[in-house]
């Protein structure tokens, strides 16, 4: 099981990222558990969660499961059983495991019991379309790949459902949504990384994990 990263603010106002709070602030050489810290230390909570412990929701994982920045992006859609679709060059895969480590957006309001009930079989009709068939249309890594299928589903949806509110992110949204969350995770990744190999990491306030 990895370590939790902690974070804590020394009273001099710097933020130090660690495994185990070291005897001295590496900023400023002071106690720094006994030291009376600014802010009690926190858990940095792992931007990366179980995509089939989730339901109607929009996952971005990295190929090879690896959030370290180089991997690319892949992405998929929940069913309500945690059922992961993701377009392919091999066509539409129905995974039910492989996604354990990856980010996740809410694609529906909590009290859409409406298009809860009617989500998977959308989701199963839209895939058997002949737009995601190897056979009949190729993937490509530019104009017809994961994200396209998702965006594609997001609208039919909308469409079926005349635009209805109870989706929560649309179709033009994802990139934009999407973006800052991957962000952040390459940035907790990278800090993990650091932390593997020294035993602190400080960081003005505010500033970024080390790249």
């Amino acid at each position: 099981m990895e370590p939790v990263v902690l974070r804590v603010r020394h009273e001099c106002l710097r933020d130090i990222f660690c495994f185990s709070l070291p005897a001295l602030c590496p900023a400023c050489h002071r106690p720094l558990a006994g030291g009376r810290p600014h802010r009690a230390p926190v858990s940095v909570p792992d931007p990366l969660g179980d995509g089939h412990g989730t339901s109607c929701r929009f996952l971005v994982a990295w190929t090879g499961r690896d959030s370290d920045g180089v991997a690319e992006l892949h992405a998929g859609i929940s069913d309500t059983s945690g059922v992961v679709y993701n377009y392919t060059e091999r066509g539409v895969l129905r995974e039910r495991r492989g996604w354990e480590r990856c980010l996740s957006f809410p694609l529906l309001r909590p009290d859409a019991f409406h298009l809860l009930a009617q989500w998977d079989g959308y989701l199963e009709r839209f895939s058997r379309g002949p737009s995601w068939d190897p056979t009949r249309r190729s993937f490509c890594d530019d104009s017809h790949n994961c994200l396209t299928f998702c965006v594609a589903f997001v609208n039919g949806v909308l469409a079926a459902e005349g635009g209805h509110g109870d989706v929560v992110v649309h179709a033009g949204d994802l990139t934009r949504v999407t973006a800052p969350a991957v962000r952040r995770a390459r940035e907790y990744a990278a800090l993990r990384r650091h932390l593997r190999r020294h035993p602190f990491y400080v960081a003005p306030s505010a500033s970024p994990p080390p790249s």
